[in-house]
């Protein structure tokens, strides 16, 4: 993955509007990995987990109960694209926003189709952007 100086402050400034967004809108994510992740890039508010057990269609009624918006944060790999078309079509049935620019817009920059790995990669990042301040 080649990172230049201004994509690294492109990646770092799009996470903090994550954080932001989050704050006040949940996010869903396939599992606890997922989850993990992203708390450790900061991400405070309320994280779903789609692989709790609960099925599918009583996950999003859960969902429905209290919020009009989410963001979708779920795997770009073939699996996590299905799993992403699936709750999108779902939620649009029940009046519910789903925001997935996010995960397209960060796992693209990061290069990685695996939410699990962003932490890593954007570790890596800043240690290779702030070693010679």
């Amino acid at each position: 993955m080649k990172v230049n100086r201004e994509k690294y402050e492109n990646i770092i400034e799009e996470l903090e509007r994550l954080r932001e967004q989050s704050r006040e809108i949940p996010v869903v994510v396939e599992g606890r990995n997922d989850e993990r992740a992203l708390r450790n890039l900061g991400i405070e508010g309320e994280i779903f987990q789609m692989s709790t057990g609960t099925p599918f269609y009583a996950f999003c009624e859960e969902i429905t109960k209290d919020y009009k918006d989410v963001i979708l944060f779920t795997d770009t790999d073939s699996e996590g694209q299905k799993l992403a078309k699936k709750f999108k079509r779902e939620m649009s049935q029940r009046g519910v926003r789903v925001n997935d620019r996010f995960r397209a817009s960060l796992m693209g920059k990061l290069d990685t189709h695996q939410v699990e790995h962003l932490f890593r990669r954007i570790l890596r990042l800043k240690e290779q952007f702030t070693k010679f301040k």
